[in-house]
């Protein structure tokens, strides 16, 4: 029966570990069948091990590969990520047992109930499990691109302070509170729970303070866009001004010189005269427009980049008259769609990127298509390539996914056949202006 709970109690612990550090770092799970029957043989050893081997430094030896083992077997990603993230579980793990444990302890005391240590540790990992389930579910939901993108500095500070906190906690609980024996002692135990509340709260408040500077920072970037975008457009439109003033200047005399080679019958040189004026008049205009002024300026602008790169830009449809997604929602997912699909288009050596914007009564489609020849991956909804930087890049997905969840729409990705394809709505209703 012991080895039977002992086996249980550490698949919960390896459970919990893994858990806490999925939500905390750039990792992937390789989880399929067999896998989860080799872990299960993995710790089903370990268990057997440590019933049978007595020495404590053995017994940490073994737990140490037991651990490595199972990272190999199910776990993918930085192994200096991974360490640091196992360490801060496992803090994290022991300071919320102990308080668990003698909050616990304490309920019962005050209402005089006793029961046995093994009901007070089933209960305690209980709760436990039903504390981490939650926190999982509300940060995968409204928190898990900021989760990953900490830096590993941040982290290492993390585990300090987490260390200096589980030594306190465990130091206060395993033998100031033993020693205690009086008739009010459950006041002392109330007071160990509160600061070991408080532990959390401090953490918390700056894992809070990180994602505000964080979301200002992003948010900041992207009012800098905007503005860039806006000024680039008013540029752009001045130019075309000064342009078609000159041309209109000129415009008499070209007509002129036209009729005369025209009349004079010299063909060759009245379609090459009268080509280059069409490319001129082309040239005055824009190149594409979708009916949205800030749309035709972001369009136009990664238009004339991916020009410059041999790749030709497609686009289809126009906005509605009356567009009620902000111009700053706006910027965000074209800027990052058509900047990410030109990236990924020079990679692969393509030669075409597809954008189309549709509408309905109620929302905007738009539908953007490139090659792409880096294997990518897909982690909280991003999608990541292999090459380069893990931190870095993901983070225009992420934004757009902000904005789509923001103006009640949908996203959809697929990347079958070597080609990254994007369809995306949002709601276009006034109450979302």
């Amino acid at each position: 029966m012991n080895i039977i709970f002992s086996f249980i109690s550490n698949v919960e612990y390896v459970g919990l570990i893994i858990t806490i550090i999925s939500l905390i770092s750039q990792i992937s799970l390789k989880w399929n069948k067999t896998k989860a029957l080799w872990t299960i043989g993995v710790i089903f050893a370990y268990t057997l091990e440590s019933v049978y081997v007595k020495d404590a430094n053995k017994q940490m030896l073994i737990y140490v590969v037991t651990i490595i083992v199972i990272y190999k077997i199910i776990l993918v990603g930085n192994p200096i990520n991974i360490l640091f993230s196992t360490v801060i579980a496992m803090v994290l793990i022991s300071i919320m047992t102990q308080l668990l444990k003698v909050t616990t302890i304490t309920f019962l005391s005050i209402f005089s109930i006793s029961v046995a240590e093994i009901m007070v540790k089933i209960v305690t990992q209980t709760i436990l499990w039903i504390v981490i389930g939650l926190l999982y579910w509300y940060i995968l939901k409204n928190y898990a691109s900021e989760m990953k993108k900490i830096p590993l500095r941040y982290i290492f500070v993390f585990m300090i302070v987490l260390a200096a906190e589980c030594f306190s906690i465990t130091f206060l609980g395993e033998f100031v509170l033993k020693a205690l024996d009086y008739e009010r002692a459950w006041i002392a135990e109330l007071a160990y729970v509160l600061m070991g509340l408080g532990v959390f709260v401090q953490l918390g408040l700056l894992i809070a303070l990180y994602f505000s500077r964080n979301t200002y920072r992003t948010q900041q970037a992207l009012a800098t866009k905007y503005l860039e975008e806006q000024v680039a457009h008013y540029q752009y439109l001045s130019e075309r001004e000064q342009n078609t003033k000159r041309f209109r200047h000129d415009f008499k005399s070209h007509m002129a010189m036209a009729k005369q080679l025209y009349e004079e019958g010299k063909r060759e040189e009245f379609e090459a005269y009268f080509h280059k004026m069409t490319e001129q008049i082309a040239a005055i205009g824009n190149r594409v427009t979708v009916n949205n002024d800030i749309a035709d300026a972001i369009i136009n602008r990664y238009y004339d980049e991916a020009a410059l790169a041999g790749i030709t830009m497609e686009v289809e449809g126009h906005f509605p008259g009356e567009c009620y997604v902000s111009a700053y929602d706006l910027c965000t997912v074209l800027s990052n769609l058509l900047s990410n699909a030109i990236d990924a288009e020079k990679e692969a050596g393509g030669k075409t990127i597809y954008c189309g914007v549709r509408y309905d009564e109620t929302q905007i489609l738009i539908v953007v298509k490139n090659d792409y020849v880096n294997p990518i991956k897909r982690t909280d909804n991003r999608f990541v390539s292999t090459k380069g930087d893990l931190r870095h890049q993901g983070f225009g997905i992420a934004n757009i996914n902000e904005v789509v969840r923001k103006n009640n729409g949908h996203i959809f990705y697929d990347t079958a056949d070597a080609r990254f394809v994007v369809r995306l709505s949002l709601c276009n209703m006034k109450q979302n202006s």
